[in-house]
């Protein structure tokens, strides 16, 4: 196989993906700035991120799971009682471990087989688990016992090895080279089962270490789901040509740059709500968001706009604000939705506008 990892050198960055470059590590460089002025509460707002993450991927890994039993087993860490649920789990418990330890991250190849058993142990069979096999290239000479095939993790080994090459030794932009590898481990399609769920989760691992640190704060599989028609639709032009070596990982790596600047100004903006959270009554500023979100909007976008402020708290405004009639509730759950009121001014008094002399 030719691998977008072994070409790096070989493509051009357009002008466009250079000016996604200059926007965005204007934020990153502020990385430190913007963490540290979360203080004590950033592990409330990682924690947050996760959960938000957990729900996302359960969406785009199309897992069987009740919406009152997601929220127990993201919220409450409820014990799960099927594999779906399982793997729910498993995958939440993983992304915590990689938030913990992504200052100290190296892609090793043995890690990547440790998180897929991790998340499938006593679920799938263990063929399921084992690698798939590659097929050699024609020799000239062959022997009657040797193999017409080979296990894919040589292969899984070698993009290993191309990944910190392109970033070690070339000195590529590291979420250049995290589009590269997410292209190759889908074409690769190393494990005879799961490797969709391993795919994303790499993915979202890479960019964590590509400095990418929105995505503590901002649910990247949030906003990856929010755009998965483009995502699919450029991931599927992009392997369409992967196998005659004429692919290339600039769209990805263009919409990556694109979803993680939407997530870098949406933690501005969740920052800022947080430190006049420190200023304000809760309770008022909770109802300074609602008069700037949509007409109809869901508990969600206030959780999401004010991660540390607690349950109870946005219960208690939204009750307030519905008991004002400002508001009023459509359906139940967490899909459940509020609509907006707005009162009609008062028509002028004639009587009291007539002068009198």
């Amino acid at each position: 196989m030719i691998y977008c990892l072994s070409r790096l050198a070989s493509y051009a960055i357009p002008n466009d993906v250079i000016s996604h470059y200059l926007k965005l590590y204007r934020y990153i460089g502020r990385n430190d700035e913007f963490l540290n002025m979360l203080d004590l509460d950033y592990e409330t707002f990682v924690a947050q991120t996760i959960r938000e993450d957990s729900f996302f991927i359960k969406e785009l890994l199309k897992l069987s799971i009740k919406e009152d039993r997601v929220k127990s087993l993201i919220l409450k860490n409820a014990k799960p009682q099927t594999h779906d649920e399982k793997v729910l789990t498993r995958i939440k418990e993983a992304m915590i471990k990689m938030h913990e330890n992504i200052d100290s991250f190296e892609l090793i190849a043995n890690e990547i087989v440790s998180l897929h058993q991790f998340i499938y142990k006593d679920i799938a069979k263990p063929e399921d688990l084992s690698f798939d096999r590659l097929k050699k290239a024609d020799d000239k000479v062959k022997s009657l016992l040797d193999s017409k095939t080979v296990s894919k993790r040589s292969e899984l080994e070698a993009l290993v090895i191309k990944y910190q090459e392109g970033i070690d030794k070339h000195g590529f932009e590291k979420g250049f080279v995290a589009a590269a590898f997410y292209l190759d481990f889908v074409s690769l399609h190393p494990f005879m089962k799961y490797n969709e769920t391993i795919s994303y989760l790499m993915l979202y691992l890479l960019l964590l270490n590509s400095e990418y640190r929105c995505f503590h704060v901002v649910s990247f599989f949030e906003k990856l789901a929010a755009h998965r028609i483009a995502f699919k639709e450029i991931l599927e032009e992009s392997l369409k040509n992967h196998k005659e070596g004429v692919s290339s990982p600039i769209p990805l790596h263009r919409f990556l740059l694109q979803i993680t600047h939407e997530a870098y100004q949406e933690m501005h903006g969740v920052i800022k709500n947080y430190t006049f959270d420190h200023q304000f009554n809760k309770t008022d500023y909770l109802e300074n968001s609602v008069n700037r979100l949509p007409e109809v909007f869901t508990k969600e976008d206030l959780r999401h706009l004010h991660p540390t402020v607690s349950d109870s708290t946005i219960n208690r405004t939204l009750n307030r604000l519905k008991d004002e009639g400002k508001i009023s509730p459509l359906g139940k759950g967490r899909s459940a939705k509020w609509m907006k009121h707005h009162s009609k001014p008062k028509k002028p008094n004639l009587e009291q506008m007539k002068l009198k002399f």
